[in-house]
Parts: C-alpha cells; structure tokens; sequence
C-alpha cells in the first residue's frame, strides 16, 4: 500500500508551548506513521519533505519500464500569467466549493499569483486563481532593472520565488509574495484557504524585521528592494519559516534573514541574522532554492553563501556556513554551524556553500545516525552529523563525518542544485557532468556510477519509487527536462525532452499519482504516461493483391490510469500511402467504448505491411497486414538457369520458379508440372504447389543425353523455361558418320565427305577434340589434315582420289580416343 508523505497536521494550536507541542507531535507522529496509511500522496513542501530528500516514495504508477518515449510524454498543458520559479505542490482529494472533489496542484508565479488547478488534466481552468497585485493602486511586481542583476537571475519580474508550504491539516497554504507598492517593496505572507484561495488568519501580513548586533540595528525592510525569498518556505511544528538573500550580486545591504512566524495566528516569533557583527553586506540564503530543512525536534538547518565569518571568535557572522539555529529562551538562536576550513578562499573567490541546499538523511545505521550533507559552488561535499555539525577547524575538514572535496576524482562537480536521497543512495547533479550516484555507508560516500549525458546546467532533482523500488530520478536541466533510472544512473537515459519551455533557474518537479509537473514560463507543463491506444482486432490477416481484408482494422482508447474508455478522440490510421482506407482516409473518432475501426484495402504489391494508429499524446497501435498475389497470369524463372552439369548427375542449384500475377506477386497453390526438351533425365519432384510466395523449386537429374536442355514450368496455359547444358561424358571412340567405301575416276572428288564423331560412352559427341585425317602417301588431296570437332563432336573433310586407279585408305584419328579408316577405290 502506498504511504502518505504527510502523516499529521504541523500546525501548532495558539498558546501551546512549542516544547509540550513537539512532545505531542512527537506521539502523534509515531501513533499515525506507525499503521499503513490510506492511499493518498501529497506534495506539500519543497523537494518534498523537511528532509529536503526529494523522495515521493508512493509512485505506483511510473516506472523504468513504461517511463519512455514511446509511452511518456507532456500529456498537458496549463496557462498561467507569468515565470514558475517554485515548485509546485500537490494535494489529493480536496474538496472545492461548488466543484467537487479534485486531486490538486498549486502554483505560484513570478506575477505574483496563486493557481489551484485540477491536477489529473480535467480543465485546463484554474479552480481557482488569486493575484496579489492592484496596478490601479500603485501595487505592481518589481522589475529587473530595480531588482539589480537581472543577468543573474534571468528574471522577468519579481513575485513569488520561493515554494509555498501547505498545512494539509487546516488546509492552509502560506505564501510568500514580493510586491511593489507606490515605491515601497515589501514582502506579505499570506494564509491561503486551500479550497478556494481566500485569505485566512487576518492576513496578508507585510513582513518587518529588525536584529541588534555589534554594528547596530539592521532593519529587514531596508534590504528589502535588493532581496529575493529564493529558498522554498518551511513549516514545522506550528511555526511558518522564511529564508531571504540577496538579488544574487551582493548589494543593497542584504544579509541572510530567517523569520519566523506562528502558523495559526501570523504573529512573529523570531527573527535570525547570520551575518548581524560585520559590515560587509553578505552570507544570503539561497540555496538553489531549497527550503530550510528540520528535523521532528524542530531544529532548523541551511547553508549561507560567501560573505564575513568570525563564529570561532566570539562573534555572530556565518558567511559560507552551514547552520543550525532553534529556540533559547522564546528566540531563534544559532545552535550550531560547520564552516570550512578554506572559507575565506571560498569567500574571496565566489564559491558559495550556500549555492546548494542540504539535504538531512533518514536514520542511518552505524555511528552517525543522524547525518545532513551539503556541498557548494566549488562542487566540495560535506557530510555531516546533525547533533555535532563540528564547528570550524582551521587546518582541514577532519572534524565533520566525511569530506569529499572538489578535486577528487570521483568528486560532484560543481553544484548549483540540492542533492536527493533514496534507498541509500544519494544523488548530485554537479555542473557539467552526469548525474552521480553514491552510496553512504557509516557517513562514508562511494561514488557508485555516473550517468553518460552531460548536463550543462542541472536544476535540483525529485525522485519518485514505489518504495524501495522502480526508482526514477528526475531533472530538469536548462531548458530541457530528462529521467533516468535511479537504481542505476549509468544505464541509459530513460526519457528526454528538451522543449519544455523556458525554465526559470533551480526549477525543480514534482512528481505524484503518475504524472510530473514542471513549471515553465506561461505554463506548468505536465508529462505523464500517454493515452493507451492498443489494436484490439484485425492485425495479421491475408488478402490478395488490391483486395480488401475481411475484418476490420479496431483500436480502443483507454485511459492509462483509470483504464476507463476515451471516447471521443480522433484516431488516424497511416500505411505510408501504400492501401486505402475507409471511411474518412483513415480519419476516424472511437465511440462511446473507445473503439475506432476502418476496413482496408492492401496495396498491390505482395509483402507485409505495418500500419500504425494513434491520437494525440496516445501511444502508436500497430497492426500487420499480409498482402499475397492474386490471378496468377504467368510463370517467371527465379534462379536456377543456365548451370552446366554432368550426364547422370543433379545439378548444383534447384531450379526455381514463381507464379505470379499481373503485378508479379506470387501467387500460392498452384499445381506446377516440370518437363525438358530433349529429356533424358528425371525431375525431383516432378510436379510442386507454389508456396506463399508463389515459388515452387525441383532438382534435374541428367540421363545419358548432352547437349542444350530447355527446362519448363508449366501452369494451364503459362509457360516458365530456362536452358541449361548437359556436358558428354570421355571419348571413347571415333565413329564414322559419312563417305565411307566410295568408288570414282582416278584424279576427281568424292561425291561425299568424309565425316567422322568423336563420341563418348552413349554416342555424345564431344567437341572440341583434334581429328587427324591422312591417306598414308596415296598422294590424294584433303581439304584439311586436322579438324576440330563441331559443338556435336564431327570433324568433317573433302577428298580427291590420286590420280592413278588405286584402293585409297585414309585414317581419321583422334589422339587417346582411337581411329576409323576410310576405304575409297580410285578407277
């Protein structure tokens, strides 16, 4: 069963002391989370816990093997008036006035608005929808160019930057609006009723602040136009959090600020500066835009970027730090820090610690149960033991659990993003490199493999498992967005897209109930699994060619997540022009079961056709369809011909043919008869049926006839033939074929030639061979004295009697063979 990532309310009741709330919590918390949980996932906070793990560990639905192109994608779409910084959040099952029940995502926007939007993609209308500006009245975002480092940021105004944080328990969401007013910039929390958008608790309540320290009173409002509330908000136990920074450039007066504010009455109830001792203006809370993290004992944790540190010497600046502040005696008070031994060279080179949020472990084993890591700009790492952070040693980080610095080789790289955690694993997307993969072990990191696709710019990532399995690790990186599979970052990517939209800097996804939610700019883009379309009947029929196939080709449209019917959708069946379909081309909308159909008639040529079908956002439907010829119209010669073979021997290659139609596709089941002409010899078979290509095939035995053999195929009245030679065998004789025994007068030619064969074993003649024609000195004439045998094996020649009356006898031979002698009387 699929757990729910909030297990209580975090609001602490007006006038409860926040140490017996926490005890109650405490047994609350392990009443509630100590039983299965109704199947309810909620996204409520940044990077989705206090932890900041990023872990939506109840995804039952995506997984490894159906989160790909072919099945995922950006399913849709919705409108909103401005830049998404913050990561949405999401609740199931909220009941909104006069709407129904909806499972809901909530998103805030540079333009300072606020949207509740069906989160299953039922309108793209907002559910509801408030905007805290008033232009008539002088109240408008800032701008820029007022902002100050606007090339930083790549903002195109200033509203709500950082996450909200809902309170599932009352059903509040606090937001953090900046806003320009006639001049004035100033900062509003606000208490949302998350079923309809309405303020609740007396709010908004513009934020003022002011701390004491050795430099005097530093007021909030003062840095106010110059700062950003970056850092996604935090509530825990009764009280609402907020972290601010500066525009990203250092200027203005701003300084870290945290403040504190009780979630069920908007009264302040603390206030903390990390750099309140020095002049110089720094140690802003950024983070990549992660929350502050808190432990069930409500202690708070974050880094701070470049700027003064003198904790070690008695005063109260924590520039490049990692703190941990609480409650002393009814105010927010540094119980804790780690700073690094080389801080003032990350310091004077930029390299912010608190460029990256950090992210507290669940309970681990060995000595260090409890354990936050942090890294930085410089792409070091540090891991750390929340109940001893280990302060600052001036020689080297040897005081925290375990230090990986920058230059190892199997180091993050440098970090603009928040590390993620699941299933003792732990995750960096440092710049320029792939996505890392470690393992913890007593505290201990080992990097276990490294994604092969370079991220230039990656954001903070979310991970969605169903528990210890089917983990997912999700990024969005620049501009474009990637999964990859978080038991093992080196396998290849799962799923990319890189046309989302503009995505503001250190956008983080959620992800819940089977789809993701990024936001861009105008628009939250939503990727889920796409529309199930499956071919539900008609694939891999016969049909002649040009005919039409019996059935219909059908493919039904089911929802992927509830498996119900989508009627309605307009299905398109494509063949790459090769048939025709019917109706509408191929065009056709599925019926109230989903169902869309069209007949089909196969193109011409015999073969096997794919045809794909698919929606918009569907998956593609395949069919197969097998084309065979039709009338057979003729027999063609396919391969065998004009093979030389040996007198009672098979020749080397069968003899095949096919029979096919006008379009010269086989056609099957015809009854082929072979013959030769001459023939001596046997056909194996003698008579075969065309197969499904049409083709047929036998073997030819020579007989004891040489010579030019026509083979034929015949079918009715269709003819198919190719001509194949028979060698003779070895000559054996010289046999006489003419002239033999003539008598004339003494001086004059005999009437016939003299004509001999040269012949093997079956009379064969064989050509080629020398034939020696001599008349012993009877002084006659020959027209030759040696022929070369015909194709048929004769040597042929004329003779002239001598001219004295004379029994001529002349010799025709052929060397190795043998002779035959001519008798001729000359009168």
């Amino acid at each position: 069963m699929m757990k729910s990532l909030v297990c209580f309310s975090t609001t602490r009741p007006s006038g409860l002391p926040r140490w017996l709330f926490a005890i109650l919590s405490l047994g609350i918390l392990i009443a509630a989370c100590g039983f299965p949980a109704s199947a309810q996932v909620n996204v409520l906070t940044q990077h989705n816990t206090n932890f900041r793990t990023g872990l939506n560990d109840s995804e039952a639905i995506l997984t490894p093997a159906n989160v790909n192109a072919a099945t995922f994608g950006p399913i849709f779409s919705l409108p909103v008036d401005g830049k998404i910084s913050a990561q949405p959040l999401y609740m199931s099952g909220v009941n909104i006035p006069g709407r129904g029940t909806h499972n809901v995502v909530y998103v805030v926007t540079l333009h300072d608005s606020v949207y509740a939007f069906d989160a299953d993609g039922l309108s793209s209308t907002p559910l509801w929808q408030v905007n805290f500006l008033n232009p008539a009245a002088g109240i408008i975002t800032e701008t820029p160019a007022e902002l100050g480092c606007a090339t930083t940021t790549a903002n195109t105004e200033m509203g709500i930057l950082g996450t909200p944080v809902i309170d599932s328990g009352t059903q509040t969401m606090y937001v953090l609006a900046k806003t320009k007013e006639n001049g004035t910039f100033h900062f509003r929390l606000h208490a949302l009723d998350t079923t309809t958008g309405m303020e609740k608790l007396g709010g908004p309540l513009d934020l003022s602040a002011s701390v004491t320290g050795k430099i005097g009173t530093l007021m909030f409002s003062t840095a106010a136009k110059n700062m950003m509330a970056r850092p996604g908000m935090l509530l825990s136990q009764g009280i609402v959090y907020m972290a601010f920074g500066s525009n990203g450039c250092d200027g203005g007066g701003t300084r870290g600020w945290v403040l504190a504010y009780d979630a069920s009455t908007l009264l302040q109830l603390g206030v903390f500066n990390d750099t309140p001792d020095n002049k110089t203006a720094q140690g802003n809370i950024w983070m990549a835009g992660n929350g502050l993290a808190s432990n069930d004992a409500g202690d708070i944790f974050f880094s701070t970027a470049n700027g003064p540190f003198d904790a070690n010497l008695g005063s109260n600046d924590y520039g490049s730090s990692i703190l941990k502040i609480g409650w002393t005696n009814g105010s927010l008070v540094e119980h804790d820090y780690f700073t690094p031994y080389n801080q003032a060279a990350l310091a004077a080179q930029d390299l912010d610690v608190g460029s990256a949020g950090v992210t507290m472990l669940p309970d681990q084993p060995g000595t260090f149960p409890h354990l936050i890591i942090g890294s930085g700009k410089a792409g070091d790492v540090y891991v750390m033991n929340r109940d001893n952070l280990g302060q600052y040693n001036p020689v080297d980080n040897s005081q925290i659990v375990s230090y990986l610095p920058a230059t190892d080789p199997s180091g993050v790289g440098r970090m603009f993003s928040t590390a993620a955690y699941w299933n003792g694993n732990v995750y960096f997307t440092g710049q320029n490199q792939g996505v890392s993969q470690y393992s913890i072990t007593n505290g201990q990191l080992t990097l276990l493999g490294r994604n092969a696709s370079v991220l230039c710019c990656p954001h903070t990532p979310s991970i969605s498992s169903n528990e210890n399995t089917n983990g997912i690790l999700w990024i969005a990186n620049q501009n474009g967005f990637s999964a990859i599979n978080a038991a093992d970052v080196t396998q290849p990517t799962l799923f990319s897209n890189q046309k989302l939209g503009v995505l503001a800097h250190f956008n983080t996804p959620t992800i819940a109930n089977g789809r993701v939610y990024v936001g861009a700019d105008m628009v939250l883009q939503v990727l889920g699994l796409l529309g199930n379309l499956q071919a539900t009947s008609g694939s891999g029929q016969t049909a002649p060619s040009l005919g039409t196939l019996a059935q219909p080709l059908q493919v039904t449209a089911t929802n992927p997540y509830t498996g119900a019917p989508v009627p309605g959708v307009t299905v398109t069946f494509l063949d790459n022009g090769k048939g025709m379909f019917s109706p509408n081309l191929g065009v056709v909308v599925t019926d109230a079961s989903g169902r869309a159909s069209v007949t089909y008639r196969v193109p011409q040529i015999a073969g096997t056709y794919t045809i794909t079908a698919a929606y918009t956002l569907s998956t593609t439907a395949k069919f197969t369809v097998n084309v065979v010829g039709g009338t057979a119209t003729h027999v063609i010669v396919v391969s065998g011909k004009n093979q030389t073979g040996a007198l009672n021997t098979t020749l080397a290659q069968p003899l095949v043919f096919q029979l096919a139609d006008a379009a010269n596709n086989g056609v099957s089941g015809g009854m082929i008869t072979f013959s030769a002409n001459p023939n001596s010899g046997t056909f194996s078979p003698m008579q075969a049926v065309s197969d499904s290509k049409g083709k047929v095939q036998t073997f030819y035995t020579a007989g004891t006839k040489s010579g030019s053999i026509t083979v034929s195929a015949t079918y009715g009245s269709f003819h198919g033939a190719m001509s194949e030679t028979i060698m003779p065998g070895p000559a054996v004789a010289v046999n006489s074929l003419s002239g033999n025994n003539q008598k004339a007068p003494a001086g004059t030619a005999l009437k016939a030639q003299l004509g001999v064969a040269v012949v093997d074993q079956y009379g064969n003649g064989i050509p080629g061979l020398l034939v020696t024609f001599n008349d012993g000195g009877a002084n006659g004439t020959l027209s030759a004295s040696q022929v070369t045998t015909d194709v048929r094996g004769r040597a042929i020649v004329s003779y002239t009697l001598p001219a004295t009356a004379q029994v001529v006898h002349i010799i025709a031979s052929s060397a190795g063979v043998g002779s035959f002698t001519f008798t001729e009387t000359a009168q």
